[in-house]
């Protein structure tokens, strides 16, 4: 029984967790107006949609084909010039002086939480 309880109650901690950061990144979302051109219901805007984005292709204007990962989000959070997704202009400034390290991960736990 000691067993499962401690699972369980790592259970409840990692998904609180989780919330909080979706929740933190959905704040983030809307106080950096990244709703003025990103939507999240999948509506095309300036930018491309944060629905359905997490782990997908995306196809860039350079010919490349990348996944949308966390890898490629903090990049494009941080130099949006490097990956411009096709028929999309490069509009998007850096946030690298504006948003911490913390705050990128809450933005892409919301952004995830799109899918």
């Amino acid at each position: 029984m000691r067993k499962s309880s401690t699972i369980f109650l790592i259970f409840i901690l990692l998904t609180s967790c989780n919330n909080k950061g979706i929740k933190t990144g959905k704040s983030l979302y809307l106080e950096n107006a990244c709703n003025t051109c990103h939507s999240i219901n999948g509506d095309r805007m300036i930018g491309p949609s944060f629905k359905n984005l997490y782990n997908k292709k995306r196809f860039l204007i350079n010919g490349d084909v990348i996944i949308a990962n966390k890898d490629y989000l903090i990049e494009s959070i941080l130099y949006p010039e490097k990956h411009i997704v096709k028929s999309y202009p490069n509009l998007m400034g850096s946030y690298k002086k504006i948003l911490t390290t913390v705050e990128i991960d809450s933005l892409i736990e919301f952004i995830k939480n799109q899918n």
